[in-house]
């Protein structure tokens, strides 16, 4: 009796997310990092290519540097559904055109 008391008593288990679902949001938010660090500190650049509509030749070396960090750091054998570098990176210059008023929230 005690026994079924106490398993009625204790709260559920909680749920881990699979493996795979913590190395995809690791993943992502390792991209978003390394893309916010790029707005920071070239922010200008950055405003500057998105207004000529050259944000990938502005940017060319700090875009590959950045993915070759991020890449530098996933586990060898990670297999994602989604290219979440290019993910964050079309995130931020969507983001920075509405703060631009160059497009509609």
């Amino acid at each position: 009796q005690e026994c079924v008391r106490r398993e009625l008593m204790s709260p559920p288990p909680v749920e881990e997310p699979a493996a795979d679902e913590k190395d995809y949001k690791a993943a992502r938010q390792l991209a978003r990092s390394i893309v916010s660090d790029i707005s920071l500190y070239r922010e200008t650049e950055l405003e500057e290519g998105i207004r000529a509509g050259t944000v990938e030749l502005c940017l060319d070396v700090e875009i590959r540097d950045g993915r070759a960090i991020y890449e530098s750091r996933l586990p060898e054998s990670a297999t994602y559904p989604l290219d979440f570098y290019a993910e964050a990176f079309a995130e931020l210059v969507s983001q920075k055109k509405r703060e631009m008023g160059l497009i509609e929230a």
